[in-house]
């Protein structure tokens, strides 16, 4: 007998040859059923807190016939209960049986005690939630592979096309998942202070000279014809490329740090250390290198945190619209045209990973996460920088070039730059 921590003692009850389940028999129906959440009588706005302190507010509906049970009644049920095979109950001798008891059908357990359970289980405390599953329901916890689904990743566009900044921005970063056959990459900008952000740019590239374009020539203009930079990267240097991703890291002028995402929880979000041989040779590394270790669930964590907040609250986390310059222009002529919006792989891969019952982050088998490494990284690197601390540029922005880009921020065409509508 033991609760179902650690996901083997209920495989070992779904193995059995026979499984009894209790019936908890209902003072007004007769019947045997089993009650569960969807059946609390809750106060409204009731709190672990209020259950606990009135205990006589909460009751149980019995599944059967909607009659409401106080505690005593409840005692009653499980008094007169029984015992009712799930599985193999014609089976005249199983070799293996096995019973699933709750806290719904045990004395010990009190009904507002289980109420208070369930309240914090629906919380984002993770380990409230596993509690809920084990200590309760006396099931294994499943990991919630529903907490960022797709629409609610798509939720955090603005009116952007692809590529451009907002006008907001103070510095621009980009971030980079080493592949054996090429890079992810995505650009963001940042707002000192505040952490606020705006995907610019996401995508895959084939090389290294491709990377270099992106970074070191490439312009990325704001809606007022702007030009902004790249000031700060990171890549990943696991995998089969470490020593040319070294390598490449070691150019004088270059702005990116290789990065290695760390093993279990650190003491530090970001460590450094000082590499002096290419990996698993004794080839120095002339000047040696210093490579960044992530704390990869630290920072996991707090992405996840990033994607709840909601937009326009300080803070948040903006993605473009999804759509080109082109695009929107076709749709600026034609509203009811239905285009595909380039978004949708991001948000997939924004989606396939979670936390498992130890809180551990895990990632759905043969699907993409490159995007969601490439954000968790570039979080990494602009906390490690102290974005955050950093104060705002205060120059005065240049003024509007021409009257017409002045003219397009009253409707959708504020987001067609002057320098775009006048190429």
């Amino acid at each position: 007998a033991s609760t179902p921590a650690g996901q083997f003692v209920q495989k070992g009850l779904e193995s059995c040859h026979q499984i009894w389940e209790f019936g908890c028999r209902c003072p007004d129906c007769s019947e045997y059923v089993r009650p569960d959440a969807e059946h609390l009588d809750l106060p409204e706005g009731a709190t672990p807190e209020s259950v606990e302190r009135d205990p006589a507010s909460i009751g149980l509906a019995c599944p059967e016939c909607a009659t409401l049970w106080s505690e005593a009644d409840r005692e009653s049920a499980i008094r007169n209960g029984r015992w009712q095979a799930r599985k193999g109950g014609d089976l005249p001798r199983p070799a293996k049986v096995g019973f699933h008891h709750r806290a719904w059908e045990c004395l010990d357990v009190h009904l507002h005690e289980i109420a208070a359970a369930y309240l914090r289980s629906l919380t984002a405390d993770l380990a409230a939630k596993i509690a809920w599953a084990n200590g309760y329901e006396a099931i294994d916890y499943q990991a919630e592979h529903k907490d960022r689904q797709e629409d609610n990743i798509l939720r955090l566009r603005d009116d952007r096309p692809a590529g451009v900044v907002p006008t907001w921005a103070d510095a621009l970063e980009i971030s980079i998942d080493t592949q054996d056959n090429g890079f992810w990459y995505r650009i963001r900008a940042w707002q000192y202070q505040t952490l606020q952000s705006a995907l610019v740019q996401a995508g895959f590239v084939e090389s290294f000279a491709a990377l270099d374009v992106l970074i070191q020539q490439s312009a990325y203009r704001d809606a007022e014809g702007n030009e902004h930079r790249i000031m700060a990267g990171i890549i990943d240097s696991a995998g089969h490329r470490t020593a040319q991703v070294y390598d490449w890291c070691r150019r004088p002028g270059t702005v990116v740090l290789p990065a290695r995402g760390a093993q279990g929880r650190k003491t530090q979000p970001v460590t450094v250390s000082k590499i002096d041989h290419y990996p698993g040779t004794n080839k120095a590394i002339p000047g040696g290198l210093r490579l960044y270790h992530i704390d990869t669930h630290f920072h996991k964590d707090a992405l996840a945190g990033k994607l709840v907040i909601e937009p326009g609250d300080p803070g948040c986390f903006w993605l473009h619209s999804g759509y080109t310059f082109s695009q929107l222009a076709e749709r600026q002529r034609d509203p009811g045209l239905k285009l595909p919006n380039g978004l949708e792989d991001y948000a997939r891969q924004m989606c396939v990973e979670y936390r498992d019952e130890q809180g551990k982050w895990q990632c759905d088998s043969n699907k993409h996460n490159h995007l969601w490494d490439c954000e968790s990284n570039g979080l990494a690197l602009v906390m490690y920088l102290g974005f955050q601390h950093r104060k705002p540029d205060d120059k005065k922005k240049p003024e509007a070039r021409t009257s017409q880009h002045a003219q397009s921020q009253a409707s959708m065409g504020r987001i067609l730059p002057a320098w775009y509508l006048n190429r």
